[in-house]
C-alpha cells in the first residue's frame, strides 16, 4: 500500500466483492466519486464530513453524526429501527444505553431543522423526502 497500491483483496474472496472494488477503481479513475449525497437541497460531503443545507449553511459533522445522516440520505423515506441505527453507527447489534440514537437524532435535528427527520413511534426514524422535488 505504501508503494502506491490503493486497494488490496485477500484470498479467499467473493467474486461480487472483486467486481465492486473494480467498479470503485474505475469510478475514481473517471473522476466519478460517490463522496457526495444530495437530497432535497441537503448535500453531504464524505471527503470533508460536511453538510450543506438548502440555505447554503455548512456544518462540520462528527463521525457519528455523519454516519447517521449518511444512512438517512442514502435511503430517504426508509424507516430505520433503533437497533439498525446502532448497528450502523457502532457495528454492534445492541448498545448498552438505548438513548444514544435519540441523542444523535436530536443533534441532527438542531442542525438540519426538526421537520426532516421524523419519528414513527414504536418503529424508528426516517428522513422525509420532499415529494415536490
Amino acid at each position: 500500500m505504501n508503494a502506491g497500491a490503493d486497494d488490496y483483496l485477500p484470498k479467499p474472496f467473493e467474486f461480487d466483492e472483486l467486481k465492486a472494488r473494480l467498479s470503485a477503481i474505475i469510478r475514481r479513475k473517471d473522476g466519478r466519486t460517490t463522496d457526495q449525497i444530495s437530497v432535497d437541497g441537503f448535500s453531504l460531503n464524505a471527503t470533508y464530513r460536511t453538510l450543506t443545507t438548502p440555505d447554503q449553511k455548512e456544518f462540520r459533522l462528527t463521525a457519528t453524526e455523519f454516519r447517521l445522516l449518511q444512512c438517512f440520505l442514502r435511503s430517504p423515506d426508509r424507516v430505520f429501527s433503533q437497533d439498525e441505527l446502532v448497528e450502523t453507527l457502532y457495528n454492534i447489534e445492541r448498545c448498552p444505553t438505548r438513548n444514544v440514537v435519540q441523542v444523535y437524532i436530536a443533534r441532527l435535528r438542531k442542525i438540519i431543522g426538526g421537520n426532516k427527520i421524523k419519528t414513527l413511534r414504536g418503529q424508528g426514524y426516517y428522513f422525509e423526502k420532499d415529494a415536490t422535488r
